[in-house]
């Protein structure tokens, strides 16, 4: 983890296959509940080839990760 603060905290790849993997985390209050804001900044290794690879493949990974991630988040701490 790379900084913290209530509300906020930010981690960044040490070691991995990302070039630059950074990410934060911002929670505030919204409409009674809690929202959830995630912000990556990421670089893939290899200079272009690597920004052709970001564009054909880890962009939806990354997508995928967090539509995931949404999807189970909502069904632990949506109310019904």
């Amino acid at each position: 983890m790379i900084g913290s603060r209530p509300g906020f905290f930010a981690d960044e790849q040490v070691k991995g296959p990302y070039g630059k993997w950074d990410h934060t985390h911002e929670f505030e209050p919204f409409a009674g509940g809690v929202l959830l804001r995630d912000t990556v900044v990421f670089r893939l290794p290899l200079g272009w080839l690597g920004r052709l690879a970001a564009l054909a493949l880890v962009l939806k990974d990354v997508e995928a990760i967090f539509a995931y991630r949404s999807r189970v988040m909502g069904s632990v701490f949506c109310s019904r």
